[in-house]
Formats: C-alpha cells, structure tokens, sequence
C-alpha cells in the first residue's frame, strides 16, 4: 500500500478530558485516558482494562482526518488483548459507522498491530467496541493511537508541494467526476478530493476512482504516492478541469490533459519529472492562454512533444521555454493551430535542443506570429551534428512572417507537394540560355528535360526575376510519368505570360492526344482552361470567366477538382466552377507530363512560365492564404 508517513494525532492525555479531547470506556476498570497517555509501560497505572464487552472512546475537539488506528496489547497480560473488535466513527457521538470489523486475532507480548481504514475518513469520535478477548473475560489495550497521513494533513489545509493537484467544476448535486487512470500503469496513491472526503487508490479501475460530490461548486482535488498513467486522452470528464495547480511526480510515464477545452491556467512549473518522457497531447485543445516561465525546468527526460499545446490560445511562448529539455527530439505540431501567438518568436527557442528529428508543422498556421525569429530558429535545427530529416512544413501557413519563403524546406512538410518549378531557383543560366533540364524543388525529382527542343531561359521577365521561355514553334519539356503524378485531388498553381493563343495549348498537361483521361492547364478560345478525368464522359473541364490572357501580362491560375467537380481562378476573378460530367475517378493515366507542347497536334504554348506547382490535395484556407501571398509578394502580382 501507499507508503505515507503517519502522524498520531492525538495529544499526551493526563487525565479523561484535555485540550478538548474526551477519552471514555464502558466496564473499565482502569481509565480510558490510560490508551492515551503516549506511555507503552505494562501496569495499571499506564494501560487501560475493562471487562467484556468493553467500549474504548475518543471525541476530538474538531474534525479530524482519520486514516486508521494502531493498537497496543497488554504485555504481561497480553491474552487480555482484544481478539473480536469493530473501529466505528462518528460526527456527533450518537450515529456510528463501523469502518472495519476484526475477528480471531492473537497477540503476543508487546505486540503492535496497525488498522488501516478503507478511505480516509473525516470524523470527531472514534470509538472500538470490543466483543471477545484472547482470554475471554478481561481485555486491554497499552496504547491506541489515531493515525493520520502527515502529508494528508497537509493537504487538507494548503496545497501540499509534493502533491499533484488541480481543480474541477461540476454544476448540478450529486454530479461524479472520474480520474482517467489508464490501464497498465501503477496506482499507489491518497486522493484528497477536496470536500473533507479522501480515497486510497491502488488500481486503474479502482472503485474509489470516481467521486460523487454532493453540491455544486469548483474542488481541488490532490493525489500523492504513485500514478504512472493518468490520461485524458479527449475522454472522460475532461469538461470539468479547470486549473492546473501543481504537477509534482507521482512517477509519471503518461500525463495529459488532452481535451480539457475548460483548463484555463497552468498555475507553476512542472516539479522534477523523472519518468516523463512522452508529453505528446499533454495541453492538446485546452483553453490556456498563458505558458508559465520555465514551465519544463525540472522535465529534463523529456523527448517528445508532439502536439503538445495543439490548439491552445496562447498568446506567446516564453523564452527558455525548452532550455532544459537537452533529451527532445520530437516538436512536430507542438504549437500546431496555436492562431493567437502574436509576435516575433524567440530565435533561439531550440538553440539547446541539440537531437532535435521532427520539427515539421511545429507552428502550423500560426497566423499572428511575425517577424524574422522562424529564420533562424529554423537554422539552428540545420546547424546540428544530425539535423532534422526536413524542416519543411514547420512554418506553414504563417502568413505574417518576414521574408518567409513557401518553397520546400520551410514549407508544405505532409509529402502534398508532387511538383514544384520555380524559374527564380534556376541556377548557372544566363539570358537566352537554353533550359534542358527545370529541376523539380518538392524533392521528388520530377525534373522536367528536353535534349533536342528546349525552351530558353529569360532574365527579368516580372518582378526582376526570370522565366522559362516556349517559342511556340517546338519547345516542349517533359516529366516522366510517376503513379505519384496522378494526383486525386488535385490543386495546379501556375504564375505564366503570353502575347498569343495557341488552341489547346498546354501550360502543363498529362493526357494523350484526343484522350480527356488525365489533368492540365491549356490555353483555348482566348481562355485558360483546366481538364481533370478518366475520359470524354467522366470528367470535370472549366474555363476562366474570360479574362484576357495574351496579353503580355504576368497571370495567376489556380485548378482544383475533387469529387465534387473542378474550379479555376485566373489572377482574382470569381472562381468559376463545374460539375462533373458522368463518373468522377481518379485518373490512372501512364502519359508523362508535357510544358510547352502537346504532341501530336499543333498545339504549342508561346509565352513565359515562370512557376508550376501541383499537390495532391485542397489546401486548407490558412495554407492557401499563405500560398496565395508568397505568389502575390514575389512575383508583384495582386491575389485574393
């Protein structure tokens, strides 16, 4: 069982009445203060007797925390010592409870047995009402002491240090609450449940787990001793947490209060955790609005925080905040959806978080966060011994932040990113130069190359940034097919300029000749037109509202479609939408991917690319708005 100290809360009594304590016996014929008189010596001026059936009584001033009671038999005389007992309490004298009955005991001389009670009981009388001795006509007892856990009286009166502790509501009478203990941990713990009543815990499903509180009203419950798994995991009545008051260590290897959308404060620091090291969900979509300094000082075996303040309202993270965590490896979505950080982020906020791995979408759509801290936050985790695999994504749609590039390594991080061609990041060129191979930035390697009709390269087409230039005679480039390139959904985002129009002329397609099996970008009747399908029958095609597009002007298109049709919007016109047109499916064509040229009609793209991107997915609106200001800002174009 728990292993608590235990305190005799009963005073030295030199006579029946002292200090408010009364000590009182039925059949006695050596008094009753005589059990308490602190004193083990065996004659009849330091033990109690009387004749059976005999009652021992003690009535407290107050009320007192009763965990159980320790009995001392006579020595000399120890068959006298009680065989047959109950331990009874009482708040007025006159209603009793017998808390435990006890039968055939033996005893040998000097011997000291402990009662503990089943919970923690709150009474002013205790009374042992003896029926049956080892003798049978006499009985005895040297000492009685009344025993309270020292660390329960404390927790009774302030909030105990080594207590973990924290509030909870509950609005109508009778209402439970339920400590989400999970399963394949170990209980040894004393729970205060902040309304006189206590429990000892020793199981995940003990009974003793769930409280019934008899009004309504906001309790501090305290638990100390040992609970390794304690989990809301987004269950249970994680509606009715309020505060975190203090979280000690009770040998935790699984905390969190995941869920708990009513947990407003963290009131201290976390104390010495030496068990802890998954804190994943540990404030995950809870009410927090402020993170208290050094919050993880004594957490130092820490390794993963994955989604640990997951859409919190915190309004900032504190400098230092994981200075102490030298063991973390894992941030991935730690302050994911966390949209009310405003301000510039402390640069070096994992400066000493040296075996970071995962740091993807750490600060995912953190909208309010500005300024250049992200920049070098994100190059002390590359200046590592072993930096992360990728720090793609970890700013990701955090549009407020200064000079943040979306291309990958800082952005787009869940693999949605299929292609990627950015004239700006063509390296070794000069004007005119021809472009035989436009590498592909997701990381895919899906690099578009042509040996014997290329396109040229072109310095300062918009925005002093260059272009890939198709003559509109026999410049192709062609991406090999990948079944990855046959992306469903899909979203294509192209920045282009033309002065001519060519009919079904590809910016980029994927579908044979005559086939509408396939997706792309073309232009036709003065328009830019978007396909997706599997077919003539079954697919989705729409064109723009009618913008002029030759017009030698730099355009922005945007093509989605999904299974519930398609939409385009070219440079900000209203986006225009269609149905699908028989089955919708997912494409399954094994075409390459042509820019420029669709072979086998005269379809030939003339004018200037200067960026393609295509994902495997809508964008959310937080990453498209970021998307759609990264375009926006580096090619000077205007995107809403």
């Amino acid at each position: 069982m728990l292993n608590l100290t235990l305190r005799n809360i009963v005073p030295v009594m030199a006579s029946n009445s002292q200090d408010g304590w009364v000590a009182s016996a039925t059949n006695e014929f050596y008094e009753a203060f005589l059990a308490f008189n602190h004193d083990f010596s065996d004659d009849v001026i330091h033990a109690w007797a009387g004749v059976l059936p005999a009652d021992l009584q003690l009535a407290s001033p107050v009320l007192q925390k009763i965990s159980g009671v320790r009995i001392a038999g006579r020595n000399s005389a120890f068959t006298q010592s009680p065989s047959d007992f109950t331990i009874q309490t009482s708040l007025n004298g006159t209603d009793w409870t017998i808390q435990r009955t006890l039968s055939g005991l033996t005893w040998t001389g000097s011997e000291q047995k402990t009662f503990n009670l089943p919970s923690i009981v709150e009474a002013k009388y205790l009374k042992i009402a003896i029926t049956n001795s080892v003798q049978g006509t006499y009985t005895g007892i040297t000492e009685l002491e009344i025993l309270s856990p020292v660390t329960h009286y404390n927790l009774s009166n302030s909030l105990h240090g080594d207590a973990f502790a924290f509030t909870v509501e509950t609005t109508t009478p009778d209402e439970t609450f339920t400590l989400p203990l999970v399963d394949g941990g170990t209980f040894d713990f004393l729970c205060n449940w902040g309304d006189g009543v206590s429990n000892l815990i020793s199981a995940y499903n003990d009974a003793n787990i769930t409280h019934t509180y008899s009004t309504a009203g906001t309790y501090t419950i305290q638990m100390i001793g040992t609970c390794t798994k304690f989990a809301f995991n987004n269950g249970g009545d994680k509606a009715k947490v309020r505060k975190l008051l203090n979280v000690a260590d009770l040998g935790f290897v699984q905390l969190d209060f995941y869920g708990c959308s009513g947990l407003t404060e963290i009131v201290r620091p976390f104390r010495r955790l030496e068990s802890l090291t998954d804190a994943s969900f540990l404030f995950a979509s809870c009410s927090i609005i402020s993170i208290p300094v050094g919050l993880f000082n004594e957490c130092i075996y820490i390794t993963n925080m994955y989604d640990a303040f997951y859409n919190c309202p915190i309004t900032s993270v504190p400098e230092g905040l994981f200075d102490k965590l030298v063991n973390l490896t894992v941030v991935n979505r730690c302050f994911n959806e966390c949209q009310y950080i405003v301000g510039n982020l402390d640069e070096n906020i994992f400066l000493y978080n040296t075996l970071i791995s995962d740091i993807q979408y750490c600060f995912n759509n953190n909208v309010g966060i500005t300024g250049t801290g992200w920049q070098q936050i994100i190059a002390n985790c590359e200046a590592q011994e072993t930096p992360p695999a990728t720090t793609t994504g970890c700013f990701s749609g955090c549009s407020g932040l200064d000079g943040f590039p979306l291309i990958p390594g800082s952005w787009g991080g869940d693999g949605s990113l299929q292609l990627h061609l950015d004239a700006s990041q063509i390296v070794g060129k000069v004007n005119d130069d021809t472009v035989t191979q436009w590498d592909d930035l997701s990381g895919n390697e899906n690099h578009a190359t042509e040996a014997t009709n290329p396109p040229v390269y072109k310095t300062n087409i918009q925005n002093s940034l260059p272009a890939v230039y198709f003559d509109g005679v026999n410049d192709l480039l062609t991406i090999a097919h990948k079944a990855s390139l046959n992306c469903y959904p899909i979203s294509i985002f192209a920045i282009y300029k033309t002065t001519s129009i060519a009919d079904y002329a590809p910016i980029i397609k994927k579908t044979a000749q005559g086939s509408h099996n396939g997706y792309g970008l073309f232009t036709h009747n003065t328009r830019i037109w978007g396909l997706y399908g599997i077919g003539v029958s079954n697919c989705t095609i729409i064109s723009d509202s009618g913008i002029t597009i030759n017009d030698n002007i730099c355009h922005y298109v945007k093509f989605v479609a999904d299974s519930s049709g398609s939409i385009i919007i070219n440079d900000s016109e209203n986006p225009i939408s269609a149905s699908w047109t028989g089955t919708q499916q997912k494409t399954e064509t094994a075409e390459d991917i042509l820019l420029g040229r669709f072979l086998g009609i005269a379809a030939l793209y003339d004018g200037h690319i200067m960026e393609v991107m295509i994902f495997n997915k809508l964008l959310t609106a937080g990453e498209l708005t970021n998307l759609n200001s990264y375009l926006a800002s580096k090619w000077n174009l205007t995107i809403s």
